[in-house]
């Protein structure tokens, strides 16, 4: 029997170049391929959901134990953090998520390769743009792949829900556990090609605001300790991308210097907590600020809100309100039991740039944040107080 020109998928019974599953369902593997290095999962028709590269892991997955679902509409738009996602700018899921149930779990990591279509990006480049905090797509080099690894007993968990937990990827050029590697599939579609430690399932998709999932500063403290040092602790909720972080220090709360560098933990989503002592405290001072500048591994920054530290103390408390938190539009900021008749005010945003700054008589300013995109900024006072305001 000859075989039917199917233009660049010659007809094959399943392997890496038959064409993709494109149907609205949940596709059930029926048959499965050695193409190469790859173990190739085909349905029925000889439509391809997924390869996997199980060589020497030690993986036993029979053909019905791979599904992919692929639903109507084709993305999933947030504009607010949930589950996995804590970009607060939301961002958008491929509705293309694949499953594995396996025999026998890898006892070292998996290869996998993903694939879509162009009418996938295509349409995922549509609803980025249409976020309520919108990201420019121009190439599939931008987006994220996730694994999820808990949270969920689905057998497609959507990464925004309440409680599912799981690990963003990133483009490079190695494939790892967090990073993808952009690849095409026939004459236009496309693969991404990433690790896995465990099975269970995956997807694709990209974050609002031109960024995706931040670093989760959860916690940032600071005290005085012996000898006239200080002791410095934050945790992560989560990380993406993070190089290290830059603890700054100033004496009078607004030219900061680089006090020591402390390396961050690249990307992962479970809970890290970070100690430094600062020992070369000038001794003729007694009051010391300190805010944290988190670097990525291309170079964008984002910093913390800044504590102070009294050493003829402890940590002076606030004596500033600010409402409401989060907000739609305006943030009033209220001093209290405060003498000074005049104050300085800056607003900032989350890759560190300075958006407004005021020097005003009285105990109250109104900061109008309605223009600015959904996000986190933070307030920065002359004392050396700040807030993290979430704008919705």
């Amino acid at each position: 029997m000859g075989t039917t020109d199917m233009g660049a998928y010659e007809y094959v019974n399943c392997g890496l170049n038959v064409k993709l599953a494109t149907s609205v369902t949940t596709h059930t593997a029926t048959q499965s391929v050695v193409d190469g290095n790859f173990v190739c999962y085909c349905n029925s028709d000889n439509e391809l959901l997924l390869a996997l590269d199980t060589n020497g892991t030690g993986a036993v997955i029979t053909p019905s134990q791979v599904k992919l679902y692929i639903g109507n509409p084709s993305t999933l738009s947030y504009n607010s953090a949930g589950g996995m996602i804590t970009n607060t700018a939301g961002g958008v899921i491929l509705e293309r998520r694949w499953d594995v149930e396996p025999t026998t779990q890898p006892t070292s990591p998996v290869t996998v390769r993903y694939f879509y279509t162009n009418d996938n990006y295509d349409d995922i480049v549509t609803a980025m743009a249409g976020l309520t905090s919108p990201t420019t797509i121009t190439s599939p080099s931008q987006l994220q792949f996730y694994k999820v690894t808990g949270g969920s007993s689905a057998t497609f968990p959507n990464p925004h829900d309440t409680g599912v937990t799981g690990i963003v990827l990133t483009n490079g050029t190695t494939a790892s556990t967090t990073v993808w590697v952009n690849g095409t599939h026939g004459v236009q579609d496309h693969t991404a090609e990433y690790l896995v430690s465990t099975f269970s399932g995956g997807g694709g998709g990209g974050g609002g605001g031109s960024s995706p999932l931040p670093v989760e500063l959860i916690q940032f403290e600071a005290s005085p300790a012996a000898s006239h040092t200080a002791d410095l602790t934050w945790k992560t909720a989560s990380e993406l991308n993070n190089s290290h972080f830059v603890v700054e220090r100033s004496y009078d709360g607004r030219d900061f210097q680089a006090a020591a560098i402390v390396q961050g933990n690249g990307t992962t989503q479970n809970v890290i907590t970070y100690n430094h002592n600062d020992n070369t405290i000038d001794l003729a001072q007694n009051t010391v600020f300190y805010r944290l500048r988190q670097v990525d591994f291309d170079g964008t920054t984002a910093y913390s809100p800044v504590r102070r530290v009294d050493f003829e103390g402890s940590i002076i408390p606030n004596s500033v309100t600010l409402y409401p938190n989060p907000t739609k539009g305006t943030v009033t900021v209220s001093f209290t039991d405060d003498e000074a008749e005049s104050h300085a005010i800056k607003v900032i945003d989350n890759l560190g740039r300075e958006l407004y700054k005021q020097t005003f008589d009285g105990q109250a300013i109104e900061l109008d944040l309605s223009s600015q995109a959904t996000g986190i900024y933070f307030i920065i006072l002359d004392s050396g107080e700040s807030f993290k305001v979430i704008k919705q």
